[in-house]
């Protein structure tokens, strides 16, 4: 296990990373959820690569032990949580696992923000880290109405039967602010939330992707230290 685990946190200090992880978002963004019914994780094998993969991203990159304790704990109480649920029979859990799989887009994300902006050298592959990012804050807010609509019902929005992919087309034309008016928030938290998730999409490019890219790139910095 411990072999395992190391092979992750190299998996985590390589450039190369960001570039998986923003082919593998994009997929999951622009493919696999756009023709999913129901929010599943997948199979207990898909299930133990994602817990492992936030793990060692934590390992790898943080210092701070209480954060690794906090990482680790959650990834335990998730994968239990999910895998006494698997059939949705019981409902508060369905709450719970929705709310764990938002903190697990949450920390993916402060992971990889925190891999682009090491060390301060622009390349692409952090600039395709950074745009990981942004989708993966629009994956959160899915997450988060999922929850809220396994609270408070299917009233929360002006469609009757929505579904994740409708939940992930909502949160994308919410955190783009294109706002198409197919899909309607109708609970004040919901509305709350979608005004939060409008702003964060307009300050992420402005503020995050910009001060990447004034960064000084690779190249220019070797030929400054020869």
């Amino acid at each position: 296990m411990n072999k395992i685990l190391k092979r992750f946190v190299n998996f985590w200090e390589s450039e190369f990373s960001l570039t998986i992880f923003f082919v593998s978002i994009i997929l999951l963004n622009f493919v696999i959820i756009p023709f999913s019914d129901n929010f599943d994780s997948g199979t207990i094998l898909e299930k133990t690569l994602y817990l492992l993969v936030i793990v060692s991203g934590a390992a790898a990159l943080s210092e701070n032990k209480v954060f690794k304790f906090l990482v680790s704990a959650f990834s335990v109480i998730a994968f239990v949580v999910w895998l006494f649920n698997r059939d949705h029979s019981i409902h508060w859990l369905d709450i719970i696992d929705a709310s764990l799989q938002a903190i697990f887009f949450l920390i993916l994300l402060v992971l990889i923000l925190m891999k682009v902006y090491k060390g301060g050298v622009f390349t692409m592959e952090r600039l395709g880290g950074a745009v990981a990012g942004f989708l993966l804050t629009a994956n959160v807010f899915t997450a988060v109405y999922l929850m809220m609509s396994l609270i408070y019902g299917v009233g929360i929005f002006n469609v009757p039967n929505i579904n994740i992919a409708s939940l992930n087309h909502f949160s994308f034309i919410t955190i783009t602010t294109v706002g198409y008016g197919d899909i309607i928030p109708i609970h004040p938290v919901v509305r709350s939330l979608s005004n939060l998730e409008a702003v964060i999409g307009q300050l992420y490019p402005a503020v995050l992707i910009a001060r990447l890219i004034s960064l000084q790139p690779r190249k220019k910095q070797k030929e400054e230290n020869l």
